[in-house]
């Protein structure tokens, strides 16, 4: 019936991205983005938490900090395993800018389309990338904000 064979509960989002286009209520145009990757399951070693915990907001550069995964799809497969994890793929975020992060990727799975910084005054939406997510969330502001603003800022990535 219907959209039932591109459901996000169906066969076929089990086994990729689905990006539905709408007309109202009524699908008229369906895209596959890649194989889907298995959602993360593991918790975030503590090794990383206690190395992160004392550092600043990556966006508000203040303390009491979150500690939350950079691919806001959480869907790598390299962060399966504790043992192939890395610091650099988790930042220091306060609750107010992880639930600002987590309410655009959310936003961004369910549309396709990636945050753009250019509502927060930036000159570029993205600096890696376009728009549309297509696999990989590297570029885009809530990927590395420190990262985002220093490649927008045309200086270093070095967060030295």
């Amino acid at each position: 019936m219907g959209g039932s064979w591109c459901r996000d509960d169906g066969g076929l989002a089990k086994r990729f991205n689905i990006l539905r286009h709408k007309e109202g209520n009524r699908i008229v145009a369906v895209e596959l983005h890649g194989h889907k990757k298995q959602p993360i399951a593991k918790p975030i070693p503590q090794s990383i938490r206690d190395a992160l915990k004392d550092r600043k907001c990556a966006v508000l550069n203040t303390g009491n900090v979150e500690i939350d995964h950079k691919d806001g799809r959480r869907d790598d497969p390299r962060l399966m395993s504790g043992a192939s994890v890395k610091e650099s793929d988790f930042q220091p975020m306060s609750k107010p800018a992880n639930n600002a992060k987590r309410r655009h990727c959310k936003r961004c799975r369910d549309t396709g389309n990636r945050f753009d910084a250019r509502v927060l005054g930036y000159a570029m939406g993205q600096v890696k990338g376009n728009g549309t997510w297509r696999g990989s969330c590297v570029g885009c502001y809530w990927h590395d904000p420190f990262m985002f603003n220093r490649t927008a800022s045309g200086g270093t990535t070095d967060p030295a």
